[in-house]
């Protein structure tokens, strides 16, 4: 088994939480409630991290049987410190090893999928569905240098390192699931993705034309919606309010559109955040439920922890991302899934490009 010195949660753009003194690790496969609870009343002392699968999240949202197999993953800390960027480079080890990945379909099998997809919108049976395909690589250094080099090449604000599993979680997250402070909640959906550019001037018109692209936008609202229906089940009556929406922001390799959705909780316990936002709407589709079916029957292969979650929660305070650009290490491979939400306007070869658009983030 791995030794787990640390793990790290990036919670803002400037900020890290380093997590070390290990002093319990819990797993939970089908049942998942009991677990959430204690890791809940242990976060009242010791910091606590966390990840939970994507078809474990599935599971508890639709109320079914889940794998046996642990879909969550946590760990108990007996220290936590707030580190700023240099200091998590500084901390972590450099290992010059070759990266090296590729993507487990290619244009004619994604084509194949993306078309059952657009029936399905046809019928009315969905807005939107995200289609999303693994990918696999080798990385001969540890787990903790492949975050660095992730990060020294794309800092990202919601990027982690967790123990999960047999080896390790690297997530380079732009994405927010949640923040909570006390009974106040907030979520941070991106949906809407277009390339960075070097020069200032293009940049900023390509975030032009994504915050004013009709499909980008509705697509968005689409989502805002979902996620509002979603937090809705959990918040006090009236409290659920949208203060930003079309907001791009530029990351090293992509610009995404970002908006808010906040609310004031009615329901402190974590295990019923979790059952009501996650998997997070920016990475099934709507409607939630229905998407969910399409992604089961279409995509061969489980998503495992990719587009689950990682968090952490100590002392009323949590922060969980949407683990997207997330990769599980173990034993010099890693593995890892890149997608994006398709409508009725999609082009195909458009949301082909952006799938590899989205690899870039490995290209360190």
């Amino acid at each position: 088994m791995t030794t787990t010195p640390y793990a790290l949660m990036g919670i803002g753009s400037d900020t890290t939480l380093w997590f070390s003194d290990l002093r319990e690790r819990r797993s939970a496969g089908v049942d998942r409630g009991p677990v959430w609870r204690e890791l809940q009343s242990d976060s009242q002392r010791h910091p606590v991290t966390f990840g939970i699968s994507y078809e474990a999240s599935v599971a508890d949202f639709l109320g079914t049987a889940s794998d046996p197999l642990p879909g969550l993953d946590a760990c108990v800390w007996g220290r936590v410190e707030t580190l700023s960027n240099d200091e998590v480079l500084a901390r972590l080890p450099v290992a010059d090893c070759a990266l090296e990945w590729s993507l487990s379909q290619d244009f004619e099998q994604w084509r194949a999928a993306y078309d059952r997809v657009q029936g399905y919108l046809a019928a009315g049976d969905c807005y939107q569905v995200n289609l999303t395909v693994r990918g696999q690589g080798r990385f001969a250094g540890s787990a903790q240098a492949l975050h660095r080099r992730l990060l020294a090449h794309q800092w990202v604000p919601f990027h982690a390192l967790m123990p999960w599993g047999d080896g390790w979680a690297v997530s380079q997250s732009p994405e927010q699931l949640w923040s909570v402070d006390g009974d106040a909640i907030h979520c941070e959906p991106m949906k809407g993705t277009i390339a960075n550019h070097d020069d200032d001037a293009r940049a900023r018109a390509l975030a032009n034309w994504l915050a004013d692209d009709p499909k980008n936008r509705a697509e968005n609202v689409m989502i805002v919606d979902l996620i509002r229906n979603d937090l809705g089940r959990i918040a006090v009556t009236g409290s659920v309010q949208v203060p930003i929406a079309f907001e791009v922001r530029r990351f090293q390799t992509v610009q995404q559109m970002v908006s808010r959705i906040q609310a004031q909780l009615v329901d402190p316990r974590l295990d019923a955040w979790a059952r009501a936002l996650i998997p997070f709407g920016s990475i099934t589709g709507a409607p939630k439920k229905r998407a969910i079916e399409v992604i089961t029957e279409l995509e061969s292969t489980p998503r495992g922890l990719y587009t689950g979650s990682l968090g952490y929660l100590h002392q009323g305070r949590s922060v969980a991302n949407v683990a997207i650009r997330t990769l599980t290490h173990a034993n010099g491979h890693f593995e890892f899934g890149v997608g994006g939400g398709i409508t009725v306007g999609s082009e195909v070869q458009d949301e082909w490009d952006e799938v590899h658009l989205k690899t870039r983030f490995l290209n360190a």
